[in-house]
């Protein structure tokens, strides 16, 4: 059968009607109109019409990965892992899930393809193709109605094939709703075939599943039948709790599964209990086997395509070459830098204690913080260093700490050693090898970076000699 398309025309009133025109129209008639006109004329329709029509407009949807993940929670993302193989109310509720208008008019444009092409494959005559034809002219501006009542009201116009239900046999029902439906999604698909599922079994039945159970294991006397027989419900529940009996007055999504198949006309005929519960695992989602491919398939590629590793070498040397060397280089130097900076900064803020320790002091000495600052002594009348002890510091002479010349002091100037000790630890160190890389700086190379560094410290060093003088504190030893 072929089926029509929007371009394709159909012969009405000796006119020639385009069906994409015919379909615009038929969009909008309601449900009910629709029902009584296809069993006015006694047509039914196979339900794998209808599966194929919402397929059509929901696979791009389903494959396109951002909208999904923008449109579905979590659970629903996890259920289309069964998508391939979902049953046509699945479908169905599916849809108005990505709460999308033009998805819904695309589904009922596709469906009414569908129908018009089974229409004019079954022969349906012209007179009764006029009459929808004139229907749909007469409710053209209708507004839109519900969607899931609008599905509701037209599932008696649809047939499952021999041995299936809601579309699918009975061997994929089972797994597929266990795998991928909600226990409400189930009873409805029930209440679709007019079987209504109770929310609980009844006294009786759970009394025979307890006894069948201990029966099985061969521990019913006939005193413990007559103590379950007496039981209300309440204490029956306990009593399979206590001899660890699986038997509850709810229903599990199994035992409504079961039930939907053993009472709907179309499947009851045929109908039989499971041998071992393994039937409702015996489907896998499309995303495991898909992950599985995914898996195996390099395994093979590796086998074929792997060398010795001797093989990769020049590889090897090519992806670390200048790049990666001229790379490491920098981020070493880096790292290096900002190290200096922090035992500089580290230098300036030494306290007195810190002098204490590393200056071994005989006799009365002064010690300056870490910067000299000396005053001409024909501008004041007093020596800066206020302190109780006599002041040696500006007699006879000035002091240029930081010039180019020696100068004799009654103190020691412990600050440059200080600073040029750290430095010479600094140029002994190995030079640092950075992962993942698998060369470094040569020793040469190391030195002369420290030596450039050595270089912005002393002109940092000049710099800070040239400040504004501040107050100058005193450390007096005994």
């Amino acid at each position: 059968m072929t089926k029509l398309s929007k371009t394709s025309f159909v012969l009405i009133n000796n006119q020639e009607i385009n069906i994409g025109k015919f379909v615009l129209k038929l969009v909008n008639l309601p449900a009910n109109v629709m029902l009584d006109f296809f069993n006015e004329i006694g047509l039914m329709i196979p339900r794998e019409l209808r599966i194929r029509a919402l397929r059509t407009v929901l696979n791009p949807v389903v494959n396109n990965h951002q909208m999904v993940v923008q449109s579905l929670t979590d659970e629903v993302q996890y259920r289309l892992g069964w998508y391939d193989n979902f049953s046509e109310t699945q479908l169905v509720n599916l849809l108005p899930l990505f709460n999308n208008d033009e998805l819904v008019q695309s589904y009922l444009a596709e469906l009414w393809l569908e129908l018009l092409t089974y229409m004019v494959s079954k022969k349906v005559s012209e007179s009764d193709t006029i009459k929808l034809y004139e229907l749909a002219e007469k409710y053209l501006y209708e507004p839109f109605f519900d969607y899931a009542g609008f599905n509701k009201t037209i599932n008696p116009l649809f047939y499952d094939n021999p041995n299936e239900i809601d579309g699918l046999t009975v061997d994929k029902f089972r797994p597929v709703l266990f795998k991928s439906s909600t226990t409400v999604e189930i009873r409805d698909i029930g209440e679709k075939y007019g079987v209504k599922v109770p929310r609980r079994i009844k006294k009786q039945e759970l009394v025979d599943i307890i006894k069948q159970e201990l029966r099985d294991r061969k521990i019913l006397t006939p005193e413990e039948e007559a103590k379950i027989d007496k039981l209300s419900v309440i204490p029956l529940q306990r009593y399979a709790i206590d001899h660890d009996v699986k038997a509850s007055i709810e229903l599990k999504k199994e035992e409504i599964i079961e039930y939907i198949i053993k009472n709907a006309k179309e499947t009851k005929e045929n109908y039989f209990v499971p041998e071992h519960p393994g039937i409702y695992e015996s489907i896998q989602s499309s995303k495991d086997s898909k992950v599985k491919d995914e898996v195996l398939e390099p395994k093979v590629e590796l086998e074929e395509v792997i060398k010795p590793t001797q093989e990769l070498s020049p590889l090897e040397e090519s992806l670390l070459g200048s790049d990666a060397e001229l790379l490491e280089k920098i981020v070493d130097l880096e790292l290096e830098n900002r190290r200096l900076k922090e035992e500089l900064k580290g230098l300036k803020e030494l306290d007195h204690e810190t002098y204490e320790d590393e200056i071994s002091l005989e006799g009365t000495q002064h010690v300056h913080e870490h910067y000299h600052y000396h005053y001409n002594m024909n501008d004041t009348d007093e020596c800066e260093c206020s302190n109780d002890h006599d002041c040696k510091c500006h007699e006879d002479h000035e002091c240029h700490c930081h010039g180019d010349h020696d100068h004799d002091h009654d103190h020691d100037h412990h600050h440059d050693d200080l600073v040029d000790i750290n430095l010479a630890d600094l140029e002994e160190k190995e030079p640092i090898i950075l992962f993942p890389f698998k060369t470094t700086v040569t020793q040469k190379q190391f030195i002369q970076i420290k030596e450039n560094e050595v270089k912005l410290i002393n002109n940092k060093k000049r710099k800070l000699s040239k400040l504004e003088p501040v107050p100058v504190s005193f450390i007096d030893s005994e």
